[in-house]
């Protein structure tokens, strides 16, 4: 399960059964390209990513691709990235005089 998809700030991976651990993630572009490892949580039942590469940028929208191994098994999952853009207008008071 991955919530939210698509992501905009932070996106959860987790497991739906309590019997599996996910053993490593790396999470790639669809150009293939490795954006960052991720660590499992202490339980490896989930990884959280707060949508920034390795290098502490911030990944441009579109599609990505988690690839990891939970108990040997790869298992792949596609999801979105997108970003709101937030546009905040100022409205000046004018005081007119008589």
């Amino acid at each position: 399960i991955s919530f939210p998809n698509p992501a905009t700030n932070q996106i959860t991976f987790a497991l739906n059964n309590d019997l599996q651990e996910i053993t490593s993630a790396i999470i790639y572009d669809l150009g293939g390209n490795k954006i960052i490892s991720l660590e499992p949580k202490t339980n490896n039942k989930d990884l959280k990513w707060n949508l920034k590469s390795e290098q502490g940028v911030k990944v441009k929208k579109g599609q990505y691709i988690l690839s990891m191994l939970v108990d040997g098994i790869p298992v792949y999952k596609r999801f979105l990235v997108f970003y709101v853009l937030k546009i905040k207008i100022l409205f000046q008071r004018q005081k007119w005089m008589e």
